[in-house]
């Protein structure tokens, strides 16, 4: 293998199929040599050498990632590495910094999370100053890295790799042939705020006494989220699915996504929803206006007020004329974002960012 070829280091998180959709583009490169992973599990994609945590520290979470430092520091050491990537600032995109800036290495970051958590963190600032690159998620995060004194000119906006064609695997439903009125996709974890959705629930079913929530996703709130809706009577019209592995044919049989986090970046499963054809309703976090614009494919919501959300949802499903509408301009998602999405342009993005390496 030709010397000049990259080796990249890169330290993540992430379930396989975001993780495929940031490091496929990457490891297509005819620059690239290898891509060594440090994570928790293996990832399966040409020229990538994971690194997985053993078992027995996966108990801990803190043990853990002590592990994956560790393991990235003897790589270093080890292998000729070019360049480091770290996937989600905390704590990997602060481990890719701190170890770029003692070895003397490059640097990216990925942030996947809105900066806005990082306002006062003078660390970030300084490990973001410091970054060779920062990848963000959209025109919001590009800004707020500004506040923080990053050159604009190290700083990429980095879609993540999506297939648009299989949004169209499943004909379109009527709407109200639909069996969920609602739905809504992500972990069950405390900053989702799966709560607020079904406490809207609650709400809308004083005045759709069958209203069906669809939960997508798996995480430590089950329980808890299982429990609020025994207290709120709401047992059987709300549905945890679990995690699925073909999420359009459930998004195909749901009317509206909703989605109440209390940060994000740019969460796919908006861009699932919207190509799909559901109209949303969001709360105005993170990059999200990057693809959802209120009144043109979704409502906005600028509270946390779960009254708000179930009348904005109650809007949508009992304003045929204001749901036609919306759903149509959401599934022009599919054109308008195409190539931004596709193989194609983010080979030619990554390209660009390591030829100056």
């Amino acid at each position: 293998m030709p010397n000049n070829k990259l080796n990249i280091l890169v330290i993540a998180k992430l379930s396989d199929k975001k993780l495929l959709s940031k490091i496929s583009p990457i490891a297509n490169l005819n620059d690239v040599n290898n891509i060594f992973l440090v994570r928790k599990t293996p990832l399966i994609c040409e020229r990538v050498r994971s690194y997985p945590t053993p078992k027995l520290f996966l108990a801990s979470g803190l043990i853990s990632e002590i592990y994956r430092l560790v393991t990235a520091t003897h790589l270093l050491f080890t292998e000729k590495i070019d360049l480091i990537v770290g996937i989600h600032y905390m704590p990997h995109g602060f481990f890719s910094g701190i170890l770029g800036k003692i070895f003397k290495k490059k640097y990216i970051v990925l942030l996947t999370e809105d900066p806005r958590l990082y306002s006062k963190n003078t660390i970030f600032s300084f490990i973001a100053k410091g970054a060779y690159m920062i990848g963000v998620r959209g025109s919001k995060s590009k800004k707020e890295l500004t506040t923080h004194h990053v050159n604009e000119s190290k700083i990429f906006i980095a879609p993540n790799l999506f297939d648009f064609s299989l949004s169209e695997k499943y004909s379109p439903k009527l709407a109200d042939k639909r069996e969920y009125h609602l739905a809504t996709i992500g972990n069950l974890v405390r900053e989702k705020r799966l709560d607020i959705i079904i406490k809207s629930a609650g709400l809308l079913k004083k005045h759709i006494t069958n209203i069906k929530l669809l939960v997508l996703g798996e995480g430590p709130l089950k329980k808890e989220l299982m429990d609020l809706t025994k207290t709120l009577n709401l047992t059987d019209n709300v549905v945890f699915a679990g995690q699925v592995t073909d999420i359009y044919r459930f998004l195909n049989q749901s009317k509206v996504f909703v989605l109440a986090s209390e940060t994000e970046g740019l969460p796919m499963a908006v861009i699932e929803a919207l190509s799909t054809g559901l109209p949303c309703v969001l709360r105005n976090v993170g990059d999200l206006t990057d693809v959802a614009t209120h009144q043109y494919n979704a409502l906005i919501v600028n509270s946390q007020n779960p009254q708000e959300y179930a009348d904005s949802c109650y809007r949508l499903l009992t304003d045929h004329t204001l749901y036609k509408k919306l759903a149509e301009n959401a599934s022009a998602i599919k054109k308008s974002k195409q190539y931004e999405y596709s193989s194609e342009y983010l080979l030619s993005l990554w390209r660009d960012i390591v030829e100056g390496l």
